[in-house]
């Protein structure tokens, strides 16, 4: 019988066992004898085959059988991957490599970028189709209820009064005022106040407390507010939700109106200014809005400073006394001022208490400097 010897068995393929197996019982069939295949690992192999020779010569036509199977296992077992000789076949095999590269790493990438997204709540979304149609997603948010308004004004409230703003803002508007009366307090542009953690909340609570405090009517506009904030509106006293898009003053001789325009927008206070263009009209009229007298162009550029032409008429003729500063949200009230067309000889006190004084609760007030990033904001 002829045998076959497995030598300096290293490692090889899981394919070439298999094959190695299949080859052997083969062999085993046609008589040839292989030693070693039950100590195969997975290696590569050197081969070397040992004939023996037993008492009983084959005869010339399975002798020529047993040498082609032989041949064929040793063929299976030593044969290797050669390597590309010509140039183009380099090119091939280099272009496999990186594509196959290319593959694992993409999808690498995206199993961690989705484990990533999936334990911070994120969620992927796929743009390319919805912008090739014009599609535009608009921001989600999620409103608050009408239980959620009641506790963030009351923190608001309770703030506002610890920081000593509202106290300040009474003593400004009662210099103002002398013997005359707080009518109405408008509040534009408010934006939402379902959340301790956005502006409208502490500027509608700052309103709501002057409106207690002077017996004043509360008028709100603002074309964004939720269902639940309109709700909560429709529950207070003395206050009026505006549906009307124009800011038309009402005639009020011996009153005095407040309107809020808290970083509100360059081109609607304009606006504002040139329906109410009168001088009876303004003299009784106070503005809360962003600082004028520190911005040498409205919006930062020509264009739009060349539009609001009636606002850079009246803040040259307005007085500007800047609101303290309002912790801890600082940038809630950030260059935000009493804008009003004269100055009276109370106000020129109120305005040096506001420089060089000590307010109540411990807060130095001094003016606040300047907020680009917030001028113009809704």
């Amino acid at each position: 019988m002829n045998t076959i010897v497995l030598a300096r068995i290293n490692t090889i393929s899981f394919r070439k066992l298999s094959q190695l197996r299949w080859l052997s019982h083969l062999a085993t069939r046609n008589g040839i004898k292989v030693l070693g295949i039950e100590r195969l690992t997975i290696t590569k192999t050197r081969l070397s085959s040992v004939g023996k020779k037993d008492g009983n010569v084959p005869a010339q036509k399975e002798r020529e059988s047993s040498q082609l199977q032989r041949s064929i296992l040793e063929e299976v077992l030593i044969s290797e991957k050669r390597k590309p000789t010509t140039f183009t076949g380099k090119v091939a095999e280099g272009a496999s490599n990186t594509f196959l590269y290319a593959v694992v790493s993409y999808y690498l990438i995206l199993i961690i970028i989705c484990s990533l997204m999936e334990d911070d709540g994120f969620i992927i979304v796929k743009k390319c189709k919805s912008r090739r149609r014009g599609v535009v997603y608009n921001e989600r948010r999620f409103s608050g209820s009408t239980s959620d308004i009641e506790k963030a004004m009351k923190k608001a409230a309770a703030q506002i009064e610890s920081s000593g703003l509202s106290e300040w803002l009474r003593l400004c508007i009662r210099s103002i005022l002398t013997d005359r009366r707080l009518v109405r307090i408008s509040v534009i542009g408010n934006g939402h106040f379902d959340a301790i953690w956005e502006a409208g909340t502490h500027q509608l609570a700052l309103a709501i407390i002057l409106r207690d405090e002077f017996n004043s009517e509360l008028i709100f506009q603002e074309p964004c507010s939720s269902s639940s904030e309109r709700e909560w509106l429709s529950n207070q006293s003395k206050t009026v939700m505006r549906e009307d898009t124009t800011m038309l003053l009402p005639s009020s001789k011996d009153g005095v109106e407040l309107f809020l325009f808290i970083h509100g927008i360059h081109c609607l206070l304009n606006d504002f200014l040139w329906f109410n263009w009168d001088k009876n009209t303004l003299k009784n009229t106070i503005i809360l809005c962003n600082n004028y007298n520190r911005i040498d162009l409205i919006g930062g550029s020509k264009q739009i400073n060349a539009e609001c032409d009636v606002l850079n008429k009246y803040r040259d003729i307005a007085t500007f006394i800047s609101l303290p500063s309002y912790e801890p949200y600082p940038s809630f009230f950030a260059n935000t001022s009493v804008m009003l067309s004269a100055l009276s000889e109370k106000m020129m006190a109120m305005r040096l208490l506001a420089r060089n004084s000590q307010l109540p609760h411990k807060h130095e007030f001094s003016l606040h400097r300047s907020c680009m990033a917030t001028v113009g904001r809704l």
